[in-house]
């Protein structure tokens, strides 16, 4: 893992969690940058709480996200 301070910080839009979770393929961009932050911890992700909130609204109205599934991505941020 790298360390905290190696890491490149960075605001992701909604758009980028959209379209990596509804994303049919490996190789695609959106998918790859949140698997920089979340498994290879090369990136991290500055949020405050009102973006979280977005984030979370965003996973529930338009991907339809179980609250379990959201209370687990809230956990994460």
């Amino acid at each position: 893992m790298v360390q905290r301070k190696q890491r490149v910080s960075v605001v992701h839009d909604t758009n980028v969690f959209v379209r990596a979770l509804k994303a049919g393929s490996n190789t695609n961009w959106n998918r790859r940058v949140v698997r920089l932050w979340l498994i290879e911890r090369q990136l991290q992700l500055v949020v405050s709480p009102e973006l979280i909130a977005e984030y979370l609204g965003i996973f529930a109205d338009v991907l339809g996200m179980e609250t379990e599934t959201v209370d687990e991505w809230r956990h994460r941020f």
